[in-house]
């Protein structure tokens, strides 16, 4: 189709602007994908050349100036006490002097109920003791007419079984015999009746009294037999069973009386363990109030100046002034005992390797400009603080250093910075940190080789200061090193490099404007 000449002039230019703006998305599509490596490419390129130099490696904190040797005045009273009195903050004040007084009208009208309470209880203590008394004394004479009886059932038992019933025994058969007697006389008697009577020399009247004579005898025979047979047969055992009766129960109420004894004692010993209990509860409450009541009023251990301690929180702060209520244990007053002073700082974890008691520091402090002090870490905190709410993660472990100098410029509470010498060298190999990864867990760094391609080249290090390490051997100065050694390298299972958490070679020289015996920490 033949196209009008005055319409192929603006399709061209359309068609060129296409061609055009095709050919900038097509270069920012590249630039997007491969831009990212050139910049890799671009820094890898970075190096940095190793040399000797003056080395530091310190331990710069922020902290708190504090008296080594403070007294913390703390409320020992329970509860929440209002104070009536307080010592001006600043003044100085000597051994026994009032600082804080604190109303005890309460705890003294307490004290009153309890002391009346103590003095009913030691009345009762009383009533109770001699209660216990009589009943031991009462418990003993049951305890010993209850024995007696019991001996006496026993003597019984004993004195009809060998002497009553052998008593009883020879004399039914002394009865016996005797009447065994009488029947042969009367039988003899009669007999010669009967002969006499035959021969009509007596009457038969006598014939007949012989005759009842005889039945006489017979029947006194027979009785005396039936009374030998029923003491043996019915009188000896029921005499014995009712005395050994006898016995058992005088037993059996020696014991009842012992057992009773024994329960009155516990329960009037228990009574008096009570009464006693209670006065001594009663003495302890009351000796706690009186103790309260002279806690209210809190004396200058020793002379000092009365520094008054911060109250609540950084978000809820107050001041410590009368009619203030305070807590038990609450900090009140801090009366620094001596001019020693410290710097109290909290050292973060990553650094607690180069950390050792006994290293030096210098220390500033922002109320004094100019002024620099020594100081000698003392002591290290054994478990680290978190960082509270705010960042949990964060462990910094307290400590102290010991300002070497007295100065009456300082004082509690002024902030510090202190700086720890770790070691210092006059002249050491150093490298920068991040050109040092751990290959096969060894210290390496990458010089460029031929043609540009990195090479490793294992070195050993001493410590660090957190931007710069020292080579110890395996370097020599005026080599450049990688600034971004190659990633590929990183990924081969290897963490980063982490420097050793002491020197393996000779001991660091001295820091010059610090004494040799300083940094020995005397």
């Amino acid at each position: 189709m033949n196209i009008p000449k005055y319409l192929k002039e603006p399709r061209r230019k359309w068609m060129l602007a296409g061609s055009i703006l095709g050919a900038l998305f097509l270069l920012f599509l590249l630039s997007q994908l491969f831009g990212d490596e050139s910049d890799e490419d671009a820094s890898a390129g970075l190096t940095y050349t190793a040399s000797y130099e003056p080395f530091t490696i310190s331990i710069s904190e922020s902290g708190t100036i504090e008296s080594r040797n403070r007294v913390v005045i703390k409320s020992k009273v329970p509860g929440q006490q209002t104070i009536i009195f307080l010592k001006p903050e600043g003044a100085i004040v000597q051994p026994g002097e009032l600082l804080v007084e604190m109303d005890s009208s309460a705890l003294k009208d307490q004290l009153t109920g309890e002391e009346i309470k103590l003095d009913n209880a030691e009345a009762e203590l009383i009533a109770a003791r001699e209660n216990l008394a009589v009943v031991k004394n009462q418990a003993e004479a049951d305890i010993s007419q209850a024995k007696l009886d019991f001996e006496f059932a026993k003597q019984d038992l004993a004195k009809y079984k060998e002497g009553e019933f052998t008593m009883s025994l020879k004399r039914a058969n002394s009865k016996i015999t005797l009447a065994r007697a009488e029947l042969q006389q009367s039988e003899d008697r009669l007999n010669g009746s009967k002969e006499l009577y035959d021969k009509r020399y007596i009457s038969e009247t006598e014939l007949e009294s012989d005759q009842l004579a005889k039945q006489r005898a017979q029947m006194d025979l027979e009785l005396a037999l039936q009374e030998k047979e029923l003491l043996e047969t019915y009188t000896y055992n029921r005499q014995i069973a009712q005395l050994e009766s006898d016995v058992e129960q005088a037993e059996f109420a020696l014991e009842r009386a012992e057992r009773k004894a024994r329960a009155n004692i516990a329960q009037a010993d228990a009574r008096f363990s009570a009464r006693q209990a209670e006065v001594q509860r009663q003495q302890v409450t009351t000796k706690d109030l009186s103790t309260r009541i002279e806690n209210c009023r809190i004396l200058a251990p020793n002379e000092g100046m009365v520094v008054y301690a911060p109250q609540g929180n950084r978000w809820n702060a107050s001041t410590l002034e009368e009619g203030l209520s305070v807590r038990e244990r609450q900090d009140l007053i801090y009366l620094p005992t001596a001019k020693e002073m410290s710097a109290q700082i909290s050292v973060h974890e990553s650094m607690m390797n180069k950390l050792k008691i006994g290293q030096i520091a210098n220390i500033t402090v922002d109320a004094l400009p100019g002024v620099k002090f020594t100081g000698t870490v003392s002591s290290i905190a054994v478990m680290p603080e978190d960082g509270g709410w705010r960042n949990p993660d964060l462990k910094q472990y307290k400590t102290e250093l010991i300002v070497n100098e007295e100065s009456p410029a300082l004082r509690s509470g002024m902030t510090c910075k202190a700086d720890i010498l770790v070691a210092y060298y006059e002249e050491a190999l150093t490298v920068p940190l991040q050109s040092v990864l751990r290959v096969d867990d060894k210290p390496t760094v990458y010089t460029r080789g031929r043609h540009g391609v990195p090479e490793p080249q294992v070195i050993e290090v001493g410590l660090d200061n957190n931007r710069k390490v020292r080579v110890i051997s395996g370097l020599e100065a005026g080599t450049e090193v990688l600034l971004n050694p190659p990633l590929a390298e990183a990924e081969r299972g290897n963490e980063e490099f982490e420097a050793p958490t002491k020197e393996v070679t000779e001991e660091p020289q001295a820091k010059p404007g610090i004494k040799q015996a300083d940094r020995q920490g005397s």
